[in-house]
């Protein structure tokens, strides 16, 4: 695993970076454009994924292999595509939910209580308060 994720990271930052700065406009009308922080979050994850790698290379240990970041990037997809479905808010709250009672075995109700919590909080923020454009999610868009 100690290898895995940095060959991950490098690739998914090299294409955001290439978005960055080709697709979204890294600077626009003397100020930075939309393309800004996908370009420094993509150098980001190509610097820190290249360092991580090296050391590991370098390091030559055995590593256990471990499931756990295989089912947060299951779980992380699923998310996302249910996002494009249900909008942001209710896969939030429903990710929120069954990582704390999966994963971290904690109690339903408290973990209930958080996620829809976090949803409900994050929707009056974004929708009611700042007027943010969030995903709205196939389904509630065809309503």
């Amino acid at each position: 695993m100690n290898k895995v994720a940095p060959l991950v990271c490098i690739p998914v930052g090299l294409y955001w970076l290439y978005m960055g700065i080709f697709q979204y406009n890294l600077w626009v009308f003397h100020g930075p454009g939309g393309g800004l922080f996908p370009a420094i979050a993509g150098t980001l994850l190509v610097v820190c994924g290249g360092i991580t790698l090296f050391r590991n290379i370098k390091s030559k240990a055995r590593v256990s292999f471990e499931a756990k970041p295989f089912i947060l990037f299951g779980v992380a997809v699923f998310t996302a595509l249910l996002v494009y479905l249900l909008g942001i808010f209710i896969p939030l709250g429903m990710f929120i939910f069954g990582w704390l009672v999966f994963m971290e075995k904690r109690q339903k109700v408290p973990s209930l209580l958080l996620g829809t919590g976090t949803a409900v909080v994050l929707f009056v923020i974004f929708q009611i308060f700042l007027r943010v454009p969030v995903p709205r999610g196939l389904v509630f868009t065809l309503l």
